[in-house]
């Protein structure tokens, strides 16, 4: 879990700029719905690749979840980067790992959200017979058995694979490998991105963020009092029928 139910991005202080307390709040969420994403992206593809191994048949809506959170990763990561280079009072941010590598490692991701952003449009200029390419691309990624070692890697192709498509599978050899699924790459034609890397990213700025803000918060006697996050409001009432009335 990115952020604890004690974190104190939860626990914004009464007395806190609203300008700033907002970009908290956005940081926050944005990082629980990545955390969010990952995970379920993480389970499902657990699911595809069981299925596959056993020979049956995908559960219908599997490849559809598979989409939808590998592009909400993509499109919660870019908005991450962009809320974190733009957060206020912070000095020297460009000295900061956890701003500079979560911006730095962002540039392909961005190619990516801003092609699906305006998928009506850029699909006009695409050449949609590469051998390379479909609508919502490809998602490769590997897993392996910790009791024994048994190693594998898999792709899932969206949409019709056209004559002679060409997909290639994730290479593992010397690089870190998340459990139960990790390596998971996200590949838009020529753009490949590997979201579980941009994950550590991902955490690095939770982390530093986390600690910047607690110090703050702490360094400050006014900041004692703090406002409750996501409350929920219900109302209960009762429904007339229309002859009733």
């Amino acid at each position: 879990m990115l952020i604890k139910p004690d974190s104190e991005l939860r626990r914004i202080p009464v007395k806190l700029p609203p300008s700033d307390a907002v970009f908290i709040e956005g940081i926050r969420v944005c990082l629980e719905m990545i955390d969010l994403a990952h995970t379920r992206l993480q389970q499902t593809l657990v699911s595809m690749e069981g299925c596959c191994i056993a020979k049956q048949p995908l559960p219908d809506g599997l490849c559809a979840s598979a989409m939808l959170d590998a592009w909400s990763l993509v499109d919660s990561i870019h908005r991450l980067a962009d809320l974190a280079e733009r957060f206020p009072r912070v000095r020297d941010k460009k000295h900061i790992p956890g701003f500079v590598l979560l911006r730095k490692n962002t540039v392909e991701i961005n190619t990516l959200r801003n092609f699906i952003q305006h998928l009506s449009e850029q699909i006009r200029n695409v050449t949609t017979d590469s051998p390379t390419w479909s609508v919502w691309g490809a998602l490769s990624w590997c897993s392996v058995d910790p009791e024994t070692t048994v190693l594998h890697t898999s792709t899932f192709l969206c949409g019709k694979a056209v004559t002679g498509a060409v997909r290639t599978l994730v290479n593992p050899l010397g690089k870190k490998l998340r459990l139960p699924i990790g390596l998971i790459t996200l590949t838009q034609d020529t753009v490949e991105v590997c979201l579980s890397d941009l994950m550590d990213d991902v955490e690095r700025f939770a982390a530093t963020i986390e600690s910047m803000i607690s110090h703050t918060f702490q360094a400050h006697s006014e900041f004692t009092e703090r406002y409750a996050a996501d409350v929920v409001i219900g109302l209960v009432g009762k429904a007339i029928p229309p002859e009733h009335k």
